[in-house]
Order: C-alpha cells, then sequence, then structure tokens
C-alpha cells in the first residue's frame, strides 16, 4: 500500500509478489499519513492530517466508517484480534 505521492491524496494498492497495480481509492479528503489492512484484506484503513481514520471496504472502495482522532493521525496499528484500531498523532 502506498500513500506517498506528493499531489494527489490517494491511496494506491499493489500485488505483494509481483508489485503490479492492484487498485487506487482516489478523493482522500487529505493527504493520507498512514495505512493498514484487516488480516484478510478486506478493509484496509488510512488516517489523514484532518485528524480522521477512514475505513475502506477493498472490493468496493466505498468508505464504511470514520473515526475522529484528537490531532493528525500519522500512525495506525490494528489489534491482533482486529477489534481495536490503535492511532497515534501530533497531540500532547
Amino acid at each position: 500500500i502506498e500513500t506517498n505521492k506528493q499531489d494527489k491524496r490517494e491511496i494506491h494498492v499493489f500485488e505483494g509478489e509481483t508489485g503490479r497495480p492492484v487498485k487506487s481509492y482516489p478523493d482522500h479528503p487529505e493527504f493520507p499519513y498512514c495505512v493498514g489492512s484487516t488480516k484478510d484484506g478486506s478493509k484496509i484503513f488510512s488516517g489523514s492530517g484532518n485528524w480522521n481514520l477512514r475505513i475502506w471496504k477493498t472490493d468496493t472502495g466505498e468508505v464504511v466508517g470514520t473515526l475522529r482522532h484528537l490531532s493528525a493521525i500519522k500512525a495506525a496499528i490494528l489489534s491482533p484480534d482486529e477489534k481495536t484500531i490503535y492511532l497515534g498523532g501530533g497531540d500532547h
């Protein structure tokens, strides 16, 4: 998963073994700082400078949830049981 397109606010997913592009998620509201996915790949999540974490269905690209943080979200990790997303940001 790639987020470092400086001129675009989108997320790109690549096939792990070949590096072949698989899907893009355009129109992210702000530059995404971090991304992650569920173990089965059915959902990805992205955190950005607008204090929101978005949860996307990978097959449709539909946003199925948004979580609000106290500041820009610069790190996010899913717990092993996939019930909790831990966020790190610029708050004190």
